[in-house]
């Protein structure tokens, strides 16, 4: 398993199979983020570190701030996913978050306004198990 790591190499994300992600220092947990309805499956942090970004089984992705846990703003609703999210990534230079689902489809949005920028949709039966951002 991987887990994400801030930009700095100080804390970390790890989601686990319940409706929590934690970010850990190196030696304790620093932050629990609760809100979601069902289990976290991924999480990370952004490419400066000011944020981290959760997906759900619930079918949200929720965007944090990492020093005191508030929810900073959530993805969901009309365009967005309609099963649960298992996998994501964010972009290594740009504030863009991919989140790919069980229904097949991947969402490309925006992670300080939550604007959707791209939709994929596969006309397969076929479970997005991995997403990768790249320059």
């Amino acid at each position: 398993m991987i887990v994400p790591v801030s930009p700095a190499r100080v804390f970390c994300v790890r989601a686990f199979l319940r409706a929590v992600c934690f970010v850990w220092c190196v030696r304790a947990c620093e932050q629990v983020f609760a809100g979601h309805e069902d289990e976290v499956t991924c999480g990370m942090f952004t490419s400066n570190g000011r944020s981290v970004v959760t997906g759900s089984l619930d079918g949200t992705c929720r965007v944090w701030n990492p020093k005191d846990g508030t929810c900073r703003h959530q993805f969901q609703g009309y365009q967005w996913h309609e099963t649960g999210i298992i996998s994501m990534d964010v972009h290594p230079t740009q504030p863009l978050v991919a989140t790919g689902a069980l229904d097949g489809s991947v969402r490309i949005s925006q992670v300080r306004k939550g604007k959707i920028l791209c939709v994929v949709l596969v006309t397969l039966s076929v479970v997005v198990f991995c997403v990768t951002a790249a320059l």
